[in-house]
């Protein structure tokens, strides 16, 4: 029963992405939530931090991928991630583009209680920077 109730909230927290309705996406998470992204210099702690976090979604154009698939165990789901990618109206909603990511969720009480993200950061930081220069918002390296 666990497994399928992991299931349902990482599918619906990756609907909530897809919308880009920062406060659709918090939702899912507990109010004492953790969120660990390979960006970010340390953890996220609390549904406000990642509130805020989310709050950059209001310059993502769109958000989409090309595959998802979720592996569930008890609590815990890992989805795997192909071809994601963000829009920025700021780069002039040209796409920045994640290699393969993998997300990991731990499950409390119907809601996200852990989620970590783990991809190569290095191709995603020259991406943006490539496209801020493109776009007119950046000096160069």
């Amino acid at each position: 029963m666990a497994t399928t109730r992991v299931r349902a909230l990482v599918d619906a927290y990756l609907e909530a992405v897809r919308s880009l309705d920062p406060a659709a996406i918090v939702f899912w998470y507990a109010l004492d939530a953790e969120l660990r992204d390979p960006t970010l210099d340390a953890p996220l702690r609390g549904r406000d931090a990642i509130a805020e976090y989310y709050a950059a979604f209001a310059d993502v154009q769109s958000a989409d991928w090309d595959s998802v698939e979720v592996f569930t165990r008890g609590r815990t789901a890992v989805a795997w991630v192909r071809g994601y990618r963000l829009r920025f109206r700021a780069l002039a909603n040209l796409p920045v583009v994640f290699p393969p990511t993998a997300m990991r969720f731990e499950e409390r009480r119907g809601l996200i209680w852990r989620h970590e993200e783990l991809f190569d950061t290095s191709p995603v930081r020259r991406q943006y920077e490539a496209l801020e220069r493109l776009a007119g918002g950046g000096s160069g390296p």
